[in-house]
């Protein structure tokens, strides 16, 4: 089962490497999804991408991504973790609403914005590291 789940996987994400964004609703609602390395052409993370990944656990996003969609990874709730690289400057409204399980976030020293309730309904959510300064 396992080895079906990295073939399905590794089905899905090989798209990836011929765009420069994750599609909207890409995976959603994927359950066997456990842990997603983004492709580094990935520029943009599109609204709800990874949305109700139940099982997801972490998540790698990497330098080349600035943007985050609106929902991207809401009700993610094994999620623990997340860092936000220092180019992202825009994190989209319920990026990570839900993720109950999430105790730690850091972000980049370029996010200019936050979308209303980013963040909400993280209860674990105790650790928020912001690399950037204080404008």
């Amino acid at each position: 089962t396992s080895e079906f789940t990295a073939i399905m996987y590794k089905a899905k994400i090989d798209p990836l490497l011929y765009l420069n964004k994750v599609p909207s609703s890409f995976l959603s609602n994927d359950i066997s999804v456990k842990n997603v390395d983004i492709p580094t052409n990935i520029t943009y993370i599109d609204s709800f991408a990874f949305s109700s990944c139940r099982s997801l656990t972490s998540i790698t996003i990497h330098d080349s991504v600035t943007y985050i969609g609106q929902g991207a990874f809401n009700n993610c709730y094994k999620l623990t973790s997340i860092v936000i690289p220092d180019n992202v400057t825009s994190i989209g409204m319920s990026a990570f609403w839900g993720c109950s399980s999430l105790k730690s976030i850091t972000i980049g020293n370029n996010v200019v914005s936050i979308g209303n309730s980013a963040f909400c309904n993280c209860d674990e959510l105790n650790v928020i590291t912001y690399r950037g300064t204080k404008k």
